[in-house]
């Protein structure tokens, strides 16, 4: 059992770093550091691994005696082998959406007796087919060929569902994934040496892999601190051990601590000035919409690209308007960009904004009726956070409306508000026709059902019915103030990830953005900027007065000097900047610094940290003071 689950982990082991290998990311820094991951992943791992399932055979060999009249204990014995799973089992049922229901509890144990079940199964079923392979004398070809099926399904299911069907799940189902095909692999190998060999190791052999062990778990923690491009090669692309890369970058900290390094603590950005925005007695006020499209990618609405090929409405009826090309959301998850765009940052924990900063008091203040549309099931996810306060009360919004609704009835009901005669309003309507699992179509007119349950199919059905919306609402209002974006963006395939939440690469921070109404020019600004500076610049193009220090979008080409680093905030506890061509990612849980030059790589294939550490020690240094919300202390380090 021992030797079986040594070669379960190394084929493990060894499928992740070649799926890493060939991934069009691998530089050849990526590629020598991934040898120095040898230590850890090939030879640490899998002897520990060894090790525990050598102890839990001896343990069985030694109670099985005394449990087979007890039946009824032997699941507190797989209890005792499941453990790593079952240890995963709480994280899955602490989100905040579930955090508070009455059946968090209930699922949770539930989970538990399948895991043990599963271990169960998969324990009896080996042992059950390695002593009949023995049994009636299975041919080593057959036995090789069935081997050579598992451990190819063992790998290729987990590999499948952790990278193209559960990518936005929690770290637990992914880890819990890797085990799996660990357990899989083990088993498989285990029949196939019942059935072909009846040697087991000797004491010698147990102590040398006991000793190997020890002193490869501190040699790899020592190697791997300083290999940045490899870790991020791993988190991004090895299927398994990239789920444990957090636990990785934990035991390099534990085993080789850095040296301490003054590192600056994380300083809240109220910048935004929301609060401070104030209305001047003078002319009517003009009416103010807000379009925010949930997942929208940033080259959804570019011609010439496989996606904008799918919107020439919304493209014609965005044509007078000034485009900003290098446009990014305050975050890559919903939970973080909303309040982002709400408040002009992204509060960290802890800190619990205050009513008057939001968009929707300042709009208030200067007598403008508020709307706000969400298309979603209410701000669940939102639910015992500091921002929740807020949320609760829908920002603040005077009329809030949370209903899972296609942009068709939405559409209609902003109509209608921006029809009414009682004084200037501020409307927004946050759309979800384009976010996976693409379930409003099903709920919708006929007119739609004729599009694809597709990413695109549903981009294209958005825009038949957006994009003449748009056009016929900006013609009839010619003093509408508008503006298009979105909260985030949405990978599809892109270094094998779908959906959003899990990185801060351009397919799922940078977004459309578009601003149009009287006085406002157009044309393309090429300069990076960040849309939570939007909620302020509709304040100043409704008639606002700003505070100096508010940071607002240019409004024109001719402003187009604005050089200012805009901050991302990621799900996990993911902080990147980007500052002209250059943009940074900083993964204090995984230990993961990249630096990319977005105008020579605009791919973000290139890790240069390594070619460029002085800069990105700049960047990571600047982090904090822009507004990262969380602790970056000992990141630098990877950078010696």
């Amino acid at each position: 059992m021992g030797l079986a689950a040594f070669a379960g982990a190394m084929i493990v082991a060894f499928y992740d770093l070649a799926v890493a290998a060939w991934s069009p990311e691998a530089s050849a820094d990526g590629l020598s550091g991934l040898v120095w991951f040898a230590p850890l992943l090939v030879v640490a791992a899998p002897l520990s691994l060894a090790l525990v399932a050598t102890g839990v055979a001896w343990l069985e060999r030694r109670v099985g005696s005394w449990l087979e009249p007890r039946r009824w204990i032997a699941p507190l014995f797989d209890l005792v082998i499941a453990s790593p799973l079952l240890a995963l089992i709480p994280g899955l049922f602490s989100g905040p959406a579930i955090a508070g229901s009455p059946w968090r509890w209930p699922a949770a144990i539930g989970a538990m007796f399948v895991v043990v079940a599963s271990v169960r199964l998969l324990r009896f079923g080996a042992s059950r087919l390695g002593s009949a392979a023995v049994g009636v004398g299975l041919r080593r070809r057959v036995a090789l060929a069935a081997a050579a099926v598992a451990l190819i399904a063992g790998v290729a299911v987990p590999h499948r569902l952790t990278t193209a069907i559960l990518p936005g799940l929690y770290d637990g189902f992914h880890q819990g994934l890797a085990l799996t095909a660990f357990g899989i692999c083990t088993a498989a190998i285990h029949v196939l040496a019942r059935a072909t060999t009846q040697r087991s190791p000797g004491r010698r052999a147990l102590l040398a892999m006991g000793l190997i062990a020890i002193l490869a778990w501190p040699m790899g923690a020592h190697i791997t601190g300083d290999q940045p491009i490899a870790r991020q090669l791993l988190a991004d692309h090895a299927p398994f051990s990239g789920a444990f890369t957090e636990q990785l970058f934990s035991i390099s900290r534990v085993l080789a601590p850095a040296p301490d390094r003054a590192t600056p603590g994380s300083k809240v950005r109220r910048s935004a000035g929301l609060a401070q925005a104030r209305f001047d007695e003078g002319p009517p006020r003009r009416d103010v919409l807000l379009i925010t499209v949930d997942a929208l990618r940033g080259d959804a609405l570019e011609p010439g690209t496989e996606l904008g090929a799918e919107t020439p409405r919304i493209r014609a009826a965005t044509a007078g308007a000034l485009r900003y090309d290098r446009a990014y959301s305050p975050s890559n998850y919903t939970p973080y960009s909303i309040p982002g765009l709400v408040l002009g940052y992204v509060p960290p924990a802890g800190v619990e904004p205050a009513p008057d900063e939001t968009v929707a008091a300042a709009f208030t203040r200067g007598g403008y009726r508020t709307e706000l549309h969400f298309t979603a099931h209410g701000y669940a996810s939102l639910e015992r956070t500091a921002i929740w306060p807020l949320a609760s009360r829908g920002f603040f919004f005077e009329r809030y409306h949370a209903a899972y609704r296609d942009a068709e009835a939405v559409l209609g009901d902003v109509t209608r508000a921006l029809a009414s005669t009682s004084g200037p309003i501020f409307v927004w309507a946050h759309l979800s026709d384009v976010h996976a699992p693409f379930l409003l179509r099903r709920r919708s007119g006929s007119k739609a059902k004729r599009f694809p349950k597709t990413y695109a199919g549903q981009l294209a059905c958005l825009d038949s019915v957006l994009g003449p919306w748009l056009a016929s609402t900006v013609a009839e209002r010619g003093d509408l103030v508008w503006a298009l974006s979105s909260d985030h963006g949405e990978s599809l395939g892109e270094r094998g990830k779908r959906f959003h939440g899990s990185s801060l690469y351009d397919e799922q921070v940078r977004v459309p953005l578009l601003i149009g109404g009287p006085g406002i020019g157009s044309g393309a600004i090429e300069t990076p900027v960040g849309n939570a500076a939007l909620p302020a610049t509709l304040l100043e193009l409704a008639g606002a007065s700003l505070a100096e220090t508010t940071r607002t979008l240019p409004l024109g080409p001719d402003r187009d000097d604005r050089r200012e680093p805009v901050l991302l905030v990621g799900r996990r506890e993911r902080c990147g900047v980007v500052e002209g061509e250059l943009k940074l990612i900083a993964s204090p849980k995984q230990g993961i610094v990249a630096l990319y030059d977005l105008e020579r790589d605009p791919a973000e294939r290139t890790n240069l940290v390594d070619e460029r550490s002085d800069t990105a020690r700049r960047l990571l240094a600047a982090l904090p003071d822009l507004g990262c919300p969380f602790d970056l202390s000992g990141l630098d380090a990877t950078l010696d």
